[in-house]
């Protein structure tokens, strides 16, 4: 696999191409959450195509296409702080994102073929954001756009998680890409209106919903945990590879007539995942694990394999793979990522992270390993799980 390091220009402040109001925007009670108060990263790889109007320069238009962009996404271009009460809030000061344009002496196909994570140097296609937990007062977005010398390329970018998700990002990314592609703006406008998710009093707690109960002592202990004792930096991560006979595989342990053979592919493979993993982590067989598919401390699945794939059209640079790297902030890595992808024989496929600590792991992969197996003596193996 390619090795290489990336020759990267100075980090540069990107305002908006015109004026834009100066004002505070309050965020909503689910933005504020602490919890969210970290950079995601998220990586793109673009091909080069043969249509009509591709720029001179790439990376250029990419520039400038940010900086419009900006204008309509203004609150980009600010920066948090807390207010008195100790809330997040926007000042939007127009000061602008962070950019870098990078080269890597390597081609896209270098990556591997097909193109699927873990991707080698992913560091390198990143710039520097440092602490990744530290969000107050500094820039919100910052971008690296590495040029390949096949004429593709690379975005590389970190976002603060209290201003946007994953389709929040894509959506901005989407408005890069109509304004590069030659369009005056962006096709989609933003809306911000998130007091329509701000309480306008907060109420008492009168009954703590039983998914938010904390465990008690004994088999439901968290200290005999891994998954909270091990840190994640020293776990491994690993990525797995279900395509249309990975799907298969999975659909024939499923028993004839049962309701789960109509199961999407998502919940298909989360259903799985969640088996695999509870048996290796050791939980016991009355201890209730529980799966949530937004965020919980123990364990997050997220769908996210079809956020950008339809909606980024540079015209000229056709979208080749990518997604949210295990680079970055960990702790937000803790949860699986269903990203998009292509398998080797070119089928529209999925592929889900997963970060455990090493024993659990090398348990989980013979897990899986198992449950995508052909044999016919171990078919109709139940799905345990409640989904």
């Amino acid at each position: 696999m390619v090795t290489f390091t990336a020759r990267r220009s100075e980090p540069e402040m990107l305002p908006p191409a015109r004026a834009t109001p100066r004002e505070t925007k309050s965020l909503s009670d689910l933005d504020d959450q602490r919890t969210l108060r970290y950079y995601e990263t998220v990586i793109g790889f673009f091909r080069s195509n043969a249509l009509p109007g591709r720029p001179d320069d790439p990376v250029k238009a990419i520039r400038a296409a940010l900086m419009e962009a900006l204008v309509y996404y203004y609150p980009i271009a600010g920066r948090l702080r807390e207010d008195g009460a100790g809330r997040l809030v926007v000042d939007c000061t127009a000061d602008g994102m962070v950019f870098v344009e990078a080269y890597v002496d390597a081609r896209l196909e270098e990556f591997g073929e097909p193109l699927l994570p873990p991707y080698p140097c992913v560091e390198e296609l990143l710039c520097h954001v440092g602490d990744t937990r530290a969000v107050v007062g500094k820039p919100l977005l910052f971008m690296q756009v590495t040029r390949l010398k096949c004429g593709g390329f690379v975005l590389g970018f970190h976002i603060c998680h209290n201003l946007a998700d994953g389709f929040g990002m894509a959506q901005f990314i989407k408005a890069v890409s109509d304004i590069a592609r030659g369009e005056a703006a962006p096709t989609i406008l933003p809306v911000w209106e998130r007091e329509l998710l701000t309480a306008r009093s907060l109420l008492p707690i009168t009954r703590l919903y039983p998914a938010h109960e904390q465990q008690a002592n004994g088999s439901g202990s968290t200290a005999r945990d891994m998954m909270l004792s091990v840190p994640p930096q020293s776990m491994v991560a690993k990525y797995f590879l279900f395509g249309p006979r990975e799907v298969s595989a999975l659909r024939d342990r499923i028993p004839a007539g049962h309701p789960a053979r109509s199961a999407t592919i998502f919940e298909l493979v989360t259903a799985v995942m969640w088996r695999c993993r509870t048996v290796a982590l050791g939980y016991e067989p009355g201890q209730r694990v529980r799966l949530m598919t937004t965020m919980d401390r123990i364990y997050e699945v997220s769908d996210v394999r079809w956020m950008a794939v339809n909606v980024l059209n540079f015209g000229w640079a056709d979208l080749a793979g990518g997604g949210i790297p295990l680079a970055g902030d960990l702790t937000s890595k803790l949860g699986s990522d269903h990203m998009w992808c292509r398998n080797e024989n070119g089928e529209v496929s999925t592929v889900v992270s997963m970060l455990l600590p090493r024993e659990a792991m090398d348990r989980f992969t013979e897990e899986i390993a198992v449950w995508l197996s052909h044999k016919d003596d171990e078919k109709n193996l139940g799905i345990m799980s409640s989904l």
